[in-house]
């Protein structure tokens, strides 16, 4: 399927809008996620072409310093967060190659000296304090921005933001700069010029610019003349003159002359002298903690932020911004909650050192096309989501695309963990029709996602498949789609502890992984789901423990400075929290909020506890900082699920007219429990979720589940994929009705999803809630035996059958009749009772004749000619199937019919023809399955379909070279989906028909291949059969004792079947030119020798030739 392309679309994804900015070497668009759909975006790429860049971001010149710049900015913002810089989104390479970044949108954007000039003194300063509240948590994480200038300090509405990180740098990497400036000219400071690193001290400076020239109106220097603003930094002082006059509080400074008047009235502060003078004398003065003088004035602070030792300057952003605050006489600014968490949640990552060094070996390992599969493992809180958003950050300057899938409590819609990430990998994957048609299942805005916002492209419905044909069909496209990725992938899976048939999918891709650019990180909840490990075999386990003391003492100073290393909060924080990462954040809040701020913590007497009761208390501490208005949101938001689906709750909450949805949102993450990751809200800590159910009323609680079902039922009507969901809160509301209807859909949905364990579950419900006579819990339990069939548990399915058939007959409810008999002669069938089988069918048959249902009387037909062709009545069982058939194709809606009985009939129906040697009826309908197997999407059945037909080909019609064509086309199919028996299989028959073709290397080769495949399986039949295989080549290349070696071996197993021995007897010990009595000795020698030894000398062999 060809996928729309503007040309002004980003990676299929970000279509640019208009143009924000240009620079001499990228662009700034604003720009739309077509897959998010959010509100606009900024989206920052590169324009010029590498070989014309003139960049001097790094030391040396080469082509790729500008990728390593925008590589560095969006590393470091990634880390990043805080209310005034930046937040960034996503990070990648466009069709040319060229890097790009996506971030939040500042809106009606100005610089700090737009924003600012012509504004009250109070207004500017408290500009300079919210630059300054960024640049303080900048240097406490140990980044030097190296190129603070009005034009990288943005203001939207009255919020400033800090940007442009490119030319940043840690702290611990800064060193000298070799000659190469990083920065603009006009905000260097004078060490810069003279060849030392960068420090805060550097940052500081140009901070002193932007406020010079913020309160001033202009800057102090010439900036229009490089060579001599170059000296004006170095030697030259800025003229602080027009600051002095801005001093607030300047008029009191007391003159000599003013000292001397009695009339005046003069009071002290500190040591501080000020007069009142005229109209001021005798009204009371509400005097600041400190007064203006010399040193305290806005000349005074520019100044020493100006000082042109760096020694000399102000020691850190925290002192500038208290004497900002000084000089317009207001208390320090309180710390807001939003600045409080910038340095809790993003505090630099400590104390995973091993842990991300293994996952980032695996990330290199994938970069270079060795793929792999992990679990992350750990209780909640432990750190996994921080520890896998570090890695995300590396991948995506790494190259690579990340991806984020969620598990869902209570289970979400039918494959939840893979929905998010499908809706990006489908823009890239070329996609077929019937592809399209198949994924759209679980991309029901697939249309417009591969087309145009305006005119998606039409995507038809798949052809209609059931049972475990249209699970594997719906895995295998997902796998082929995931397979299909060119650009390295990493894919993150969160809390698999949920999941089930998600799981499913990565089980399957697990093996493929390995030769794949792509890496699978899982993690889960090990005390919840401690046995997952055992249902991914082939994954790799990282388990996370506590924090160690010593770790745990890393990041208490990462979040708190110098106060983090105090002893007594140390030993606090571990008493406290033992090593738990999210308790730890959660006690250092708590203790801010005490204290007033972080840094404050430590100077009063620390408690032995912080709060009675615990960790739950701190949250419920938390919780209660959501405004009052926020709380019914916040409340149907725990009850629905860790994530927040907006159209629901939109449907779900009674909103005042003055209210929105977005502000009651803003307003939850303001408080830090909520929080928008990658376009999508959800509680900032699943803890935080738990302990809001905790504290909810029984009745209160039922009554939010009723609001958030009667959400659902609003917002998606008559969808039955959220059946399931449904069902959960329904009962959690106690309406027995509505669960009970639910119960009855999900247990269908989930029957046609093979998720036949969660279909019996609900069916068993259902009939749980109606009365045990009542006439629905005929067919309820009719479909609960369906579902034990599918099982494999017969005994279950026949209980559930022989009730329903009881219970049917009594409200005289004939199809529910006809169903069961079907399914319970199926139970009887796979038991080995036939007769008992053909019995109840045939007592069926009539009843669906009357009923005039031509699916259970196609059902009814094929299961009596599949009785007969088990028990190789071959007339018999033509016959019925091609009965079977006839209804089928003679239904008015065989279009939208299962497909599925048409194509196990069909392919019966050759095999019975081949037994009867109807070559030209077995070809004709081998050929029809293999068409309706491509045009619904069944790839299995094609692949063994086109076996059969290679096998009619060399076994018949001697056509070699057209077995050949057929079996390749069959092993190519069985590589690609994984169906690693049928490999095996297919490579033996691609070595009969090697020595058909009498090219007998190549027979030894598939033969070898097909018996290292089968030993790796455990099949020990294909085992035997590749064994035969072996002893024909030996005896063609006349080793006739060797060949007898082999055949007595495969002839002595167990395993041996009929067959085996007919092919034996027929094809294989025909060429061993040897009279009978050799024959029979040499059968018995290998008859007597190790099985096991045989085998392991034949795989030495095959390993020797492979090398």
């Amino acid at each position: 399927m060809a996928v729309a392309s503007a040309p002004l679309t980003i990676g299929k994804r970000y279509r640019l809008i208009d143009r924000l900015g240009k620079g001499g070497m990228g662009e700034v668009y604003r720009a739309v996620d077509r897959v998010a759909g959010a509100a606009p975006i900024a989206l920052k790429c590169v324009t010029t072409p590498t070989t014309q860049l003139e960049f001097a971001a790094r030391a040396g010149r080469d082509q790729a310093n500008l990728r390593l710049s925008l590589e560095q900015e969006f590393r470091l913002l990634a880390s990043l967060r805080h209310p005034h810089i930046i937040s960034v989104l996503d990070f990648g390479f466009d069709e040319a190659g060229r890097p790009f970044f996506t971030m939040d949108l500042l809106e009606n954007a100005r610089t700090i000296l737009q924003a600012g000039w012509g504004k009250p003194l109070h207004y500017q300063i408290g500009l300079l304090i919210q630059m300054l509240e960024a640049v303080a948590y900048l240097h406490r994480r140990g980044v030097i921005h190296r190129d603070l200038k009005p034009g990288n300090v943005l203001v939207s509405g009255d919020t400033v933001r800090v940007l442009d990180f490119g030319v940043s740098v840690l702290r611990s990497v800064a060193g000298p700069n070799d000659g190469v400036l990083a920065g603009t000219m006009a905000y260097m400071a004078p060490e810069l010029l003279e060849g030392e690193p960068a420090s805060e001290a550097s940052d500081l400076y140009a901070v002193g610019m932007i406020a010079y020239e913020l309160l001033a109106g202009q800057h102090p220097f010439d900036v229009g003349n490089i060579g001599k603003l170059m000296v004006d930094i170095l030697s030259s002082e800025p003229d602080l003159s027009t600051l002095r006059a801005l001093t607030p509080l300047e008029r009191y400074a007391p003159t000599g002359a003013q000292l001397d008047q009695e009339d005046d009235t003069m009071i002290m502060h500190g040591t501080t002298s000020v007069v009142l003078v005229g109209d001021d004398a005798g009204n009371p003065v509400d005097l600041p903690a400190r007064l203006p003088n010399d040193a305290l004035s806005l000349a005074g602070v520019v100044g020493r932020l100006l000082a042109k030792a760096p020694e000399r300057r102000y020691p850190d952003a925290q002192t500038v911004i208290a004497d900002l605050s000084a000089l317009i006489g207001e208390p320090l600014p309180p710390e807001r909650d939003a600045v409080r968490e910038s340095f809790l949640q993003a505090a630099r990552f400590v104390g995973r050192d091993s842990e991300l060094a293994c996952l980032t070996s695996a990330l290199g390992d994938t970069l270079n096309r060795r793929g792999s599969v992990w679990l992350v493992g750990g209780e909640s809180g432990v750190g996994k989501s921080r520890l896998l958003d570090e890695l995300r950050a590396r991948a995506l300057v790494s190259g690579a695309q990340v991806l984020r899938g969620q598990g869902v409590s209570g289970g979400g819609l039918p494959y939840e963990l893979w929905r998010e990430p499908l809706r990006i990998l489908i823009l890239s994957a070329d996609l077929t029709d019937l592809e399209a048609s198949i994924l759209k299942e679980l991309v029901p805005d697939i249309g417009t996602l591969l087309g145009d916002d305006d005119a998606p492209l039409p995507v038809a419905d798949a052809p209609v498949l059931t049972g475990k044909d249209k699970q594997q069909r719906l895995i295998l496209t997902m796998l082929s789609v995931l397979r299909r990725q060119t650009q390295p992938l990493v894919l993150i899976l969160e809390d698999l502890q949920w999941t089930e048939e998600s799981l499913n999918v990565l089980e399957r891709l697990a093996p493929f992984v390995p030769d794949l650019p792509l890496l699978v990180i899982g993690s889960y909840r090990n005390d919840e789901r401690p046995d997952l490990p055992e249902q991914l075999p082939d994954a790799n386990l990282l388990m996370l423990d506590r924090l160690t003391p010593r770790a745990m003492a890393e990041l208490s100073a990462a979040m708190l400075g110098g106060v983090g290393t105090n002893p007594r909060v140390l030993a606090l924080l571990q008493r406290e929290t033992e090593g738990n990462a999210f308790f730890l954040i959660e006690t250092v809040r708590a203790l801010a909020e005490e204290a007033g701020r972080l840094s404050h913590i430590g100077r009063q007497t620390l408690p032995e506890q912080v709060f009675a009761g615990g960790v739950q208390a701190v949250l419920r501490r938390r919780l209660s900082r959501v405004p009052g208005a926020g709380r019914p949101l916040l409340k149907l938001a725990a009850v629905a699920g860790r994530e927040l689906d907006l159209e629901v709750l939109r449907a779900a909450v009674a909103l005042t007219d003055d209210q929105t949805l977005e502000t009651l949102l803003a307003g939850c993450a303001n408080a830090a429990v909520l929080e928008a990751k990658e376009g999508r809200w959800r509680f900032a800590h699943d803890k935080l979720r738990e302990a809001l159910l905790t504290d909810l009323p029984g009745a209160e609680r039922a009554d939010l589940h009723r609001q958030v079902a009667e959400g659902i039922e609003a917002a998606y009507p008559d969808d039955k994929r959220y059946a399931a969901v449904l069902v959960t809160h329904w009962r959690a509301a106690g309406d027995t009705d509505k669960e009970t209807y639910y119960a009855q859909i999900a247990g269908e949905q989930a029957l046609l999803a093979s998720s036949y364990r969660e279909a019996l579950g609900f069916f068993s419900r259902a009939i749980t809630l109606l009365p045990s006579d009542s006439a629905p819990c005929a067919y309820l339990m009719t479909r609960g035996g369906e579902a034990c069939w599918y099982l494999g548990d017969y005994p279950a399915a026949a209980e559930y059958l022989e009730n329903a058939l009881k219970l049917a007959r009594a409200h005289h409810d004939q199809a529910s009749v006809a169903h069961g008999l079907f399914y319970l002669s199926q139970v009887t069938a796979m038991q080995g009772e036939f007769a008992r089988a053909d019995a109840l069918l045939h007592e069926a048959l009539p009843i669906a004749q009357q009923l005039n249902n031509p699916l259970t009387l196609a059902n009814i037909f094929y299961g009596l000619g599949d009785n007969a062709w088990r028990q190789e009545q071959l007339p018999a069982a033509r016959e019925h199937l091609q009965a079977s058939l006839a209804v089928i194709q003679n239904m008015p809606d065989a279009a939208q019919t299962d497909v599925t009985p048409r194509i196990n009939t069909l392919m019966v129906l050759g095999v019975i023809a081949f037994l009867q040697q109807d070559v030209e009826a077995a070809q004709e309908y081998y050929e029809a399955c293999r068409s309706l197997a491509q045009a619904a999407g069944n790839r299995e059945r094609v692949a063994v379909v086109l076996n059969n037909l290679g096998v009619l080909a060399s076994d018949v019609r001697g056509d070699y070279a057209e077995a050949r064509r057929y079996q390749e086309e069959a092993l190519v199919i069985a590589r690609e989906i994984g169906l690693r028996r049928h490999v095996a299989l297919y490579l033996g028959n691609m070595s009969d028909i090697s020595m058909g073709l009498d090219d007998w290397d190549a027979a030894r080769g598939y033969a070898h291949e097909a018996l290292s495949q089968a030993h790796a399986l455990g099949a020990a039949l294909t085992v035997l059969q590749a064994l035969d295989k072996l002893a024909r080549i030996r005896a063609h290349d006349g080793d006739p004792d060797g060949a007898l070696d082999l055949l007595g071996a495969v002839l002595n197993h167990p395993a041996c079947d009929a067959d085996l021995k007919r092919n034996v007897q027929d094809k294989s010990l025909i060429h061993v030119d040897l009279d009978g009595a050799t024959v029979e000795a040499g059968l018995a020698r290998g008859a007597a020798r190790d099985f096991d030894a045989v085998v392991a000398e034949l795989l030495a062999d095959c390993h020797a030739a492979a090398v």
